[in-house]
């Protein structure tokens, strides 16, 4: 039997990055990297990794040697983005340029997951691979400019923009619907916006995204989203079936009335058929999504 190849996770406490170092352990030797939140009953393929070290991370690539990265780790709360723009800067785009570098040094795939918030959400329709960014806050610019830097650093890459994701993480309250529902059960209520599409993704099936990609040579950049095009409080509506909380709970708003910094973005769906097109992938419909999640008695 040959040896499984080595893959590197990066951001495992994330919601993504849990899920994909799970996901991977029966096809791949995995390691995962963290940084401020610890992993519960770690071993020696876990390893705490500050992301603004670049020897450190250099040293760590070249000590795995892996053959595939698929990095999700960032700074990915657009509040906290604003406030702290240099930082957000360094971690999701200067440490992204300089993680994608050691990869192509060391004959590494590099796989990275970006955002549909690259876009500004005036199209009127999913977005494709192609459709040019124009992001409208300081989280989605990072990610643009990780994006634009990636092919000068690496031939062997791709980019996954991945839509609004749900699922369970690590902690609980990475997700979504973790966030919503955690919320409700704390006896309040959730405003979620009737003018906000997005075309959310379970989990599961944004990891299925990513793994399929490290077995193609294909180079570019790839969409993650679900397969409805849906507002955020229609969703909460759905949500609130499958887990069984009182849908009055879920409050109807407009992105038009949201003070906070950056404004919410009207549109940003995807348009994902030229990845599931060639990873021959069937995506969970939102109502199998939540069944997975929500299985009930």
């Amino acid at each position: 039997m040959s040896e499984k190849k080595k893959l590197l996770v990066t951001g495992i406490s994330g919601l993504l990055g849990w899920n994909l170092f799970h996901a991977a352990q029966d096809r791949f030797d995995t390691y995962g990297t963290h940084n401020t939140i610890p992993i519960p009953d770690a071993d020696d393929h876990v390893l705490c990794l500050d992301f603004l070290d670049g020897m450190e991370l250099e040293l760590l690539v070249e000590r795995i040697a892996p053959d595939v990265v698929i990095h999700t780790a960032a700074m990915t709360r657009p509040d906290t983005c604003e406030r702290e723009k240099e930082l957000a800067y360094q971690v999701n785009t200067e440490a992204t340029k300089r993680l994608a570098t050691v990869c192509h040094r060391q004959g590494a795939r590099f796989i990275h997951i970006s955002t549909d918030l690259v876009f500004d959400g005036q199209k009127g329709e999913p977005y494709e691979p192609d459709d040019c960014m124009n992001p409208l806050g300081h989280y989605a610019d990072t990610k643009r400019m990780a994006e634009e830097a990636i092919p000068e650093a690496i031939s062997n890459y791709a980019i996954v923009r991945v839509a609004l994701m749900y699922g369970r993480s690590m902690t609980g309250d990475r997700g979504s619907t973790e966030r919503v529902v955690n919320t409700v059960r704390d006896k309040n209520s959730v405003t979620l916006f009737t003018d906000e599409w997005r075309t959310p993704i379970l989990v599961d099936d944004a990891c299925a995204i990513a793994l399929g990609l490290t077995d193609v040579d294909a180079t570019g950049t790839f969409h993650a989203g679900g397969t409805e095009r849906i507002t955020r409080y229609a969703f909460g509506l759905r949500l609130a079936t499958s887990a069984g909380f009182d849908p009055q709970t879920i409050v109807p708003g407009s992105i038009h009335d949201f003070q906070g910094s950056p404004p919410r973005i009207p549109d940003v769906s995807l348009d994902s058929s030229k990845t599931t097109t060639l990873l021959g992938l069937h995506l969970n419909d939102i109502d199998a999504g939540l069944a997975r999640l929500y299985p009930g008695p």
